[in-house]
């Protein structure tokens, strides 16, 4: 199966590090169809979870962005979507810590808002090169 990549600021995306399409399909139970179905469910739903999550982020509401981005995380797993999937991991662990933080200092209130504001940002990266991925 061949994967199309697109350029952005003239930086070339290694297409495994978006999507290892191979095992994808190993964890679709080596149905290509069955994957292929799922990973343009995901493109197309792409635009509602970065929605969701930012909603999330604007209430902080910190403890429902963790738990999505959980489900986002098994789910880009399961699709071989290697970025997002390591990305998602540390928004999980991210956004459970500051739904658990109560009374920090300003310092550590701050440093967590830049590495949320850094991560949001390499999140909303990883979906738009997984929605350039032409399967």
């Amino acid at each position: 199966m061949e994967i199309m990549c697109t350029e952005r600021e003239n930086e070339q995306f290694e297409p495994a590090t978006v999507c290892d399409v191979e095992q994808g399909i190993r964890n679709m139970g080596n149905n290509p169809d069955l994957f292929r179905k799922h990973f343009n469910k995901f493109k197309d739903n792409c635009s509602e979870i970065l929605m969701q999550l930012n909603n999330h982020i604007e209430r902080k509401d910190y403890k429902n962005a963790s738990i999505l981005c959980h489900s986002i995380k098994g789910l880009s797993g399961m699709l071989g979507l290697t970025t997002l999937h390591v990305h998602m991991k540390e928004a999980e662990f991210l956004f459970r810590d500051l739904a658990q933080q109560s009374g920090d200092s300003v310092d550590a209130a701050t440093l967590q808002c830049e590495k949320m504001q850094k991560l949001t940002l390499q999140l909303a990266t990883d979906i738009v090169q997984v929605c350039a991925v032409v399967i």
